[in-house]
């Protein structure tokens, strides 16, 4: 029985890999000088089946459905209960920033396209909108709005809020992720990643240094030598 199960999930993995776009399309992408190109590179990838692709906003139709249909293959077939909290985490972060703007902003959101993460859409559409976090059992949650309400009530700004979540989200993701060397990974690149949009966004050296992202692989002063706000001086 384990076996049949570690077959049927290896051809999965193998069918799924089969769509994964190649590096040499990732630097087409990269270096194409419109959306039409993405888009003619994209319908040139395993992810268009019998439906063209005619704009950039198709691109990312079909990838949300992507990570969807990857979400639900990692719940369903995955042995490694932490790497599925993991993933799950992140999405439910995503999903409370999502409906926290939504709710005091007034910013759109579409469900359809929202993957659930450990939580379901509803539960925490529900926490949002009853302002009562406990029944996620996280105490890193309850810090986080308090912190959020804190600059909601100063004004609208949406990159603090936006690096609130994201610094509770690392923080959870580092506590889930404990010792296991692959997640540590992982996590250790994602923050240097998110770093690096840190430091093409951030307008001056102090708005780096106020929203960098610790326990990642590149220490601060790298951002801070080649952040792109130095072109602008």
């Amino acid at each position: 029985m384990a076996l049949k199960s570690y077959l049927y999930t290896n051809g999965v993995i193998a069918s799924i890999s089969k769509k994964l776009i190649s590096k040499d399309v990732f630097e087409k992408i990269i270096d194409a000088k419109n959306s039409n190109d993405v888009v003619m590179l994209f319908n040139n990838t395993a992810y268009v089946s019998t439906k063209k692709i005619n704009s950039i906003f198709d691109v990312n139709r079909i990838l949300d459905q992507e990570r969807l249909n990857l979400n639900a293959f990692l719940k369903k077939e995955c042995p490694n209960q932490e790497f599925i909290e993991y993933v799950g985490c992140a999405y439910d972060y995503q999903n409370l920033e999502n409906f926290y703007k939504s709710k005091f902003f007034g910013l759109s959101i579409d469900e359809k396209i929202v993957v659930e993460g450990n939580f379901s859409i509803s539960k925490i559409k529900d926490c949002v909108s009853r302002n009562d976090f406990n029944s996620l059992g996280n105490s890193f949650v309850k810090t986080l709005f308090e912190k959020v309400d804190e600059v909601k009530n100063m004004n609208e700004n949406f990159a603090k809020i936006d690096f609130y979540f994201k610094f509770y989200m690392f923080e959870n993701l580092l506590k889930i992720a404990n010792n296991d060397k692959l997640l540590l990974k992982m996590l250790r690149y994602r923050i240097d990643l998110q770093n690096l949009v840190l430091s093409i966004r951030a307008k001056n050296c102090e708005d780096l240094k106020s929203q960098f992202i610790k326990n990642g692989n590149l220490d601060i002063n790298i951002f801070i030598n080649k952040s792109i706000f130095h072109f602008y001086k």
